[in-house]
């Protein structure tokens, strides 16, 4: 559209739609990763648990912790309520250890557990093991 120096003009039509949007409330929301353990087949690890609120404060749970293994590469053997160790075997690989507890400190259960991946794989070297023999007479 051309208009001419000093004319005025007036643009009549309907008004843009608008878009009206809100968001929130915004929860922080924590990402539990699963630890991972590296093992070989001559070591052992201690896992423990220590149960906490949504704001990060210690909680009870009802009973001690259920341990289990998915895998053959390790086993797993309970110290006390909290914790147990996790023993590699001889077999190289992977396995997964879930540990678990009942929340609900009444007649109910409301389960909670986390895993760890356990890696496990042969040990290196560490010495030559050099010996010395008795000596002997060089030839003639």
């Amino acid at each position: 559209m051309l208009v001419p120096p000093g004319e005025v003009f007036t643009i009549r039509g309907t008004a843009l739609p608008t878009l009206r949007w809100h968001v929130g409330p915004v929860i922080h929301k924590e990402v539990s990763v699963p630890i991972e353990v590296t093992l070989t087949t001559e070591e052992q690890c201690r896992l423990s648990v220590t149960p906490l609120t949504p704001a990060g404060n210690p909680a009870p749970v009802e009973g001690a912790a259920q341990w289990s293994v998915e895998g053959t590469s390790c086993t797993v053997q309970p110290i006390d309520a909290m914790s147990a160790w996790v023993i590699s075997t001889t077999t190289i690989g992977d396995s997964t250890v879930t540990v678990g507890c009942d929340a609900d400190l009444g007649a109910g259960v409301v389960a909670i557990a986390d895993t760890c991946l356990v890696h496990v794989g042969n040990p290196m070297a560490a010495q030559l093991g050099l010996a010395a023999e008795t000596p002997v007479l060089k030839p003639a």
